[in-house]
């Protein structure tokens, strides 16, 4: 952050999870939901340091997404993932880049601190 003051522009982009805003029910994931936790409030801690400074910081919190992160072999957990999401399906890792790329161009300038969402619908039930 300190190489953009001197712009008094920038972006940053982190990524959390659903479950920095939830407990993780159905996957048995405390640690992991803590820290996801600790990165959502980081990024409105710092959104609201730099914000005065033209930088905005924003997260993404993914939901169910096919990465190297989880066995997407075992039947009965695929079944849970999307029993769970009303899209009823996991989504592709590529189904990120148009919030990226949002939240990394002009037309989210005015948003700081914002916890963006993309997850089939699991949070909204």
């Amino acid at each position: 952050m300190q190489i953009m003051l001197p712009s008094k522009k920038g972006k940053i982009i982190n990524i959390a999870s659903m479950w920095g805003l939830v407990g993780a029910g159905i996957v048995n994931a405390a640690g992991y939901a803590a820290t996801k936790g600790a990165v959502v409030n980081l990024t409105r801690e710092t959104a609201v340091e730099y914000a005065p400074h033209g930088i905005q910081i924003n997260a993404i919190c993914p939901g169910f997404h096919r990465t190297s992160l989880t066995n997407f072999d075992d039947p009965e957990r695929l079944r849970r993932m999307t029993s769970h999401t009303p899209a009823g399906r996991v989504a592709a890792a590529e189904e990120l880049q148009g919030s990226i790329v949002y939240l990394a161009s002009s037309a989210s300038d005015y948003m700081c601190g914002a916890i963006l969402v993309v997850d089939g619908g699991y949070l909204a039930k």
